[in-house]
Parts: structure tokens; sequence; C-alpha cells
């Protein structure tokens, strides 16, 4: 079964009209109809993020279960974590929770999009190595214990917030966050009485600055 043949019959599943398509994902009704109509279309990744979300399907059945390769197979959805990262400024406000599509091909360095997520920073005290508005890649721990404690750049809880910021370990299970915008001085939560967990390793970030730039 193909891409046309997979997404008619989820289509009449959910009851949905092109027209209704159309409205609800913000696509082109046009572009919709094309998806049904001509073998040679088919939607980009985060197309079909929109359609899933719409049709109420899993991105995988839209891109067709029944064959191990296809022209959108190479897609890996990422959870955006629904609280953003302080970098100076901070929010303990949950945001939306999405997905945001990108090819396997970037994961290729041996990262496991299983333990993925991405987080939007605001703030500036991670200044210049991250912008307010711009997302981290972070590799979470996710109930693995024994991660290597290597000083880097983290996710890090501090009671109730959720802070991105350059990590030392310190003895005694202790750590000092560090901002690389020096205007901003280092915090030792420990001393402070915080109870603090490193969540993830950030190992990458998504730049919004006249297109997209992956770092």
């Amino acid at each position: 079964m193909g891409f046309q043949e997979n997404f008619r019959e989820i289509q009449i599943r959910s009851g949905l009209s092109v027209v209704e398509i159309a409205k609800k994902t913000g696509i082109a009704r046009p572009t919709v109809s094309s998806w049904i109509n001509d073998p040679k279309r088919t939607p980009s990744p985060d197309n079909i993020i929109k359609l899933a979300e719409v049709l109420n399907a899993t991105e995988q059945e839209l891109i067709n279960p029944n064959r191990l390769l296809d022209v959108n197979s190479g897609i890996v959805s990422i959870d955006k974590i629904d609280h953003l990262a302080g970098a100076g400024g901070y929010i303990d406000i949950p945001i939306e929770n999405k997905k945001i599509a990108f090819d396997k091909k970037l994961f290729a360095n041996g990262l496991n999009p299983k333990y993925l997520k991405i987080i939007e920073v605001i703030g500036d005290s991670m200044q210049p190595d991250f912008d307010e508005g711009d997302y981290a890649f972070v590799d979470m721990r996710m109930g693995r214990d024994n991660f290597v404690k290597i000083a880097g750049t983290y996710i890090v809880r501090v009671d109730d917030l959720i802070y991105i910021k350059d990590v030392e370990f310190l003895p005694h299970n202790e750590i000092k966050l560090i901002s690389t915008n020096k205007k901003y001085g280092d915090i030792y939560p420990h001393r402070e009485g915080y109870d603090y967990e490193i969540l993830g390793k950030v190992c990458g970030k998504i730049k919004f600055e006249k297109g997209l730039i992956f770092d």
C-alpha cells in the first residue's frame, strides 16, 4: 500500500473531508487533495505531524506501516518539553507540548532519538552560546542513573525551576552552575538548601535566524 491509499483510508476512518482537513491543519486544500490523487506528491515531515494530530493517527500510520522503507521513513519526531529552560530569566509555567520532525540523518553521530527532547531557552545568561528563543537538544537521563559526570552544558532542575547552565561536578555529589554570560554569577544549589537534579545533557541547538540553523 502506497502513501495515497494509506492516507485515504485514514481520512475515511476520521470522517473528515479534504476541506475540513485543510481548515484544521492550515494546509491549502489543493495540497491536501494532491496527496490523495497524485502518487508523486507526499507531505513534508512537518505536515505529517499536522495530519496525524488532526486525523487522530500516529505518524507511522500515515507514513505507511506496511512497508519497511518509504519516502518519509527517515522522519524522527522529537518531543518539545513543556517548560522553558531559564538562562538568566526563567519561567516555570508549562507551555503547550509539541513535536518537531527531523531527518534521521541528523542523528548519525550515535545519539538515540529515544532519549532526545527539545526545550526552548529564555533569558540571556547563556549568551553567546544560547540566545533567548533558541531550542536546545537534550539527551535526557530518563532513569539512566549511571551517566558519566563530565563538565558540560546541562538542563538542571533546581526545586521547581528548570535551568540551562554549564555544570561543574563537585565532590560529595554537589554541583556548580555556571553562566557563559559573565554578568551573571555562579549558582551553588546545595549552599542554598535547594533540591536539584540533572535532567539531561545539552547536545545541540536549533537557532531561528533567517531560516533554521542546526548546530
